[in-house]
């Protein structure tokens, strides 16, 4: 029966890690396809600002001038913004984490809890989780909406379009980078501990090399499964 039982528990951790190199792909597909996408609603925000300008009797926007302060300072911005997305939704994890964490050690101090007599509250947890994904999407909700209406009314329609040509430039590397580097990391893991346990190698569960990869898992699975 043990023998039945790590053999199947090493299934589940290759077809875990198969899993994870699958998606890696899958996210790369469809980070492709949104890049596409963004680059024809690009082209498309310059001729339909070239239509207005040209009902307004302006001088048409037929192309962006990155040498233009106002240009240059709307691309930072647009560069700028997915790293500042990123980094909320990381936090918003490490804080939902948390509260799941204090709710679990909590129940744990309920008696009969630990002792498996007493059944925990299962619905609370998810309860956490479920609110606080959906709390946490607002404030990115709000800057993807005020972000570019308060760079083409400050600094202009030509800025604007550096803005959203540093979102898609930054965006999709960083998209590529987190999708590819957290699905390596989370697998890094597993690879460790597909290894013989020897402390004295550095081998396997419990070793240092084992606990690099738990860090790197738990950063790997929030820039993957979130960013």
């Amino acid at each position: 029966d043990d023998e039945n039982t790590r053999s199947a528990r090493q299934i589940m951790a290759d077809l875990y890690a198969v899993g994870n190199t699958t998606k890696a792909i899958t996210k790369g597909i469809a980070i492709a396809s949104a890049v596409i996408a963004a680059v024809s609603l690009f082209a498309s925000f310059i001729t339909d600002v070239g239509r207005v300008q040209v009902s307004l009797g302006l001088p048409v926007l037929d192309s962006i001038r990155v040498s233009s302060t106002d240009v240059f300072i709307g691309l930072l911005l647009g560069g700028a913004l997915p790293w500042l997305f990123s980094s909320l939704s990381i936090r918003a994890v490490s804080r939902a984490a948390g509260e799941i964490v204090q709710e679990v050690r909590r129940q744990f101090r309920i008696p009969g809890v630990m002792e498996g007599t007493k059944t925990p509250d299962y619905a609370r947890v998810v309860s956490i989780s479920t609110s606080s994904a959906q709390k946490e999407l607002i404030p990115l909700a709000v800057i993807a909406v005020i972000t570019p209406l308060l760079v083409g009314m400050i600094l202009g329609v030509e800025a604007l379009g550096g803005f959203l040509a540093g979102v898609i430039l930054s965006g999709q590397l960083l998209a590529v980078f987190m999708a590819n580097a957290g699905g390596a990391w989370d697998n890094a893991k597993k690879a460790i501990e597909d290894e013989p346990r020897s402390l004295a190698e550095n081998t396997g569960k419990g070793s240092e090399r084992h606990k690099a990869g738990v860090v790197g898992d738990t950063v790997g699975d929030p820039l993957k499964d979130t960013a």
